[in-house]
Parts: C-alpha cells; sequence; structure tokens
C-alpha cells in the first residue's frame, strides 16, 4: 500500500502506520526523504514490526538522499539488515546490509568492535580510552549511540548482563562526579546501578521467555542513545529493548490459572504485571517489570512498552507516575521497551 511520506514519526502516526500495513495484504511502501523528527520508541517499534510481523512481505523505503545517521542509529538499519522479505531501499536491494554487522550476533570479549560508525559530535560513546578499560565491546557504536545485535544469546557469567558491563565505563564518564556533597555521589551511584538493573532485567527476560516455544529465529536488539539537553532542561539517556518473541502477555499467561487466564484481557495483564499486583511476579520478588516501573519512577524517566495488542506508558506527562495501559489496533508480534531517563547532573 502506498503511503504519504512522513514528516515526524511519533507513538502515534507510527501505531496508525503499522495497523494500516495489517489492513492492506500488499507490498509495503514507507516514505521517509521528509522524515525532520523522529521519536526513539516510535523508530524502534517501527523497526520491531518490520522485522517481526511483516518481515515476510516486500518492502519499499525511501530515505532522504545523502547523509542518513539518524537511519543508522535507529532500528530501522537492524529491521533491514535482517528482514526475509524482498527489501527496497530507494529503488535499489537491500542486500548488501544482511552482509554487514547489523546482521551479525553481538559476543562479549571482542578485541575490537567490527564496525565503528561515528558520527559527528563532540560527545562520542566509546572513545578510545573508554573502550580499552574492557574486553567487553559494543559492535555498533558512534557519537551518540550504540548497538547490540542479539545480545540474549550471551548469558551472563555471574551477575551483570556482559551488556551491562560494557555500558558502565562510559556511564562513568557521562555522568559529572562531585566530590563534595555526598548526596549528589549517592544519587549518581544509584542511577547507574539502576540502568544496570535495568538492562540485566529486560535482555534476561528476552534470554528466558521471549522465544516461547517457537522454533522460528529471535531477534533482540538493545540501543543506548544520547540527547543533549537545551536551555532549562537535562541531558537524557534513552535505553530501548526489542525482540521479535512471543510477547509479554502470552509468556505470562501461562502461568496463570486457568479461569484467571480467560477472565483477564492482555493489557490487564500487562498492568497487573507493571505493578507487581499478579501472583507469582509480585513486588516481593524484587525482579521484572516491577523494578523497571520502580526505576523509572525514582528517577522521573518516561517508559513504554509494545507488546502485542497492549501498549503502556508511564511519565508521559511531566510528574505523571501512575501506569497507563489500553489496547492498540495493530498487533506486534514482540516487545519493544524503551526508558528515557535524565542524566544527573552536578
Amino acid at each position: 500500500m502506498t503511503q504519504a511520506a512522513l514528516k515526524r514519526l511519533n507513538p502515534q502516526n507510527v501505531e496508525g502506520i503499522l495497523s494500516a500495513f495489517a489492513s492492506h495484504p500488499h507490498a509495503l511502501q514507507l516514505d521517509l526523504r521528509e522524515l525532520e523528527a523522529m521519536e526513539r520508541s516510535a523508530s524502534a517499534l517501527l523497526g520491531n514490526a518490520l522485522l517481526g510481523t511483516f518481515g515476510p512481505r516486500p518492502l519499499e523505503l525511501r530515505v532522504p538522499d545523502g547523509d542518513a545517521d539518524w537511519m543508522t542509529a535507529s532500528a530501522l538499519t537492524f529491521a533491514l539488515a535482517n528482514r526475509t522479505g524482498m527489501t527496497q531501499v530507494n529503488g535499489q536491494p537491500a542486500n548488501w546490509l544482511r552482509d554487514s554487522d547489523w546482521a551479525r550476533d553481538w559476543r562479549p570479549g571482542h578485541d575490537e568492535p567490527s564496525r565503528a560508525l561515528y558520527l559527528k559530535d563532540a560527545m562520542e560513546l566509546f572513545d578510545p580510552e573508554v573502550v580499552g578499560e574492557t574486553a567487553l565491546r559494543p559492535d555498533l557504536f558512534g557519537s551518540k549511540f550504540a548497538a547490540f545485535v542479539n545480545p540474549h544469546l550471551t548469558y551472563p557469567a555471574i551477575q551483570h548482563h556482559p551488556v551491562t558491563t560494557v555500558l558502565w565505563p562510559w556511564l562513568d564518564r557521562l555522568v559529572p562526579e562531585e566530590r563534595v556533597l555526598s548526596t549528589t555521589h549517592d544519587r549518581r551511584a544509584r542511577w547507574m546501578a539502576d540502568v544496570g538493573r535495568f538492562i540485566d532485567e529486560m535482555v534476561g527476560n528476552v534470554s528466558e521467555h521471549a522465544r516461547g516455544d517457537r522454533p522460528s529465529r529471535l531477534f533482540s536488539l538493545v540501543q543506548v542513545f544520547v540527547t543533549r539537553g537545551g536551555s532549562g532542561s537535562s541531558n537524557r539517556l534513552h535505553l530501548s529493548v526489542q525482540d521479535t518473541g512471543v510477547g509479554i502477555p502470552n509468556t505470562a499467561r501461562r502461568k496463570l490459572k486457568r479461569q484467571l487466564a480467560a477472565s483477564i484481557t492482555d493489557d490487564q495483564l500487562v498492568a497487573k504485571l507493571l505493578e507487581g499486583s499478579l501472583f507469582p511476579w509480585g513486588r516481593g520478588r524484587g525482579q521484572g517489570l516491577p523494578r523497571v516501573v520502580d526505576i523509572c519512577r525514582q528517577h522521573r524517566g518516561t517508559l513504554r512498552i509494545a507488546t502485542k495488542t497492549t501498549r503502556a506508558t508511564l511519565g508521559s506527562q511531566e510528574g505523571d507516575t501512575a501506569v497507563t495501559t489500553g489496547a492498540a489496533p495493530f498487533k506486534l508480534d514482540g516487545t519493544v521497551v524503551t526508558l528515557s531517563l535524565p542524566v544527573p547532573s552536578r
């Protein structure tokens, strides 16, 4: 189906685009030549859908001529490199992407990143000094982002996932350290620890639950972004974890008693999981989605979750601490979780 050129991509209009794709069995056409802005959660949802739900369908993608760093640092390149359907970018086959690092599984302990995508910016996520502090490195990184392809295939040796170990040296440099005020120091340490907990929880969930009983290939992607705040606002760290698995409702529903499973909708189920009010995933265990919600609230962040036909948000309004869930018109194969946190300042 034909889709008019987009100027902005946000969580609202991306749902409409994907819903229209689902309603028409024709080849997909997506025109991004006039794109001026793209929200992180929207690009992650779009990329996950083009890889999972619509992966077998032919896709024609039109992008701006020339430099397209925004696309390299988004989930779209990952989707194009791994989808099974015929893919064209501005009329040219995208088969070259399937030989790129976006189609190779990340493994810890690489001697050097297999591809460094340095963008023109003053802030680099992983400069040589920081990368040299650890044997674990990202495969794909630039001045404002890092990406880890299929990290669910790597299991943590002890406690923390290797992706967390990669990020901590950089986070230590990102957040200004104040040696005078102990309260500031404690807040900084807590923020860094909670970022690690988020990665541990989300990638661990993909590794343990996302495949379900499906024999098909499972894809996942972890992305880290930094955006600079303007006057009166702070820098923000954006974390995105996505997979093409069975989805949160399917994973949880199979563990429910039959009567409850038959009476609760997917969005109700996700809401209870997020608030930790559903046995046996309560807050007393301190694990999973309730912990992610607590991290978002404690650091005044924004959380978005898309899984199957359920969408959940937290912190979309200033000071909003309530979890909002609802049904969406488009069924996503898999899950996308995006967390945006203010970076602590002095």
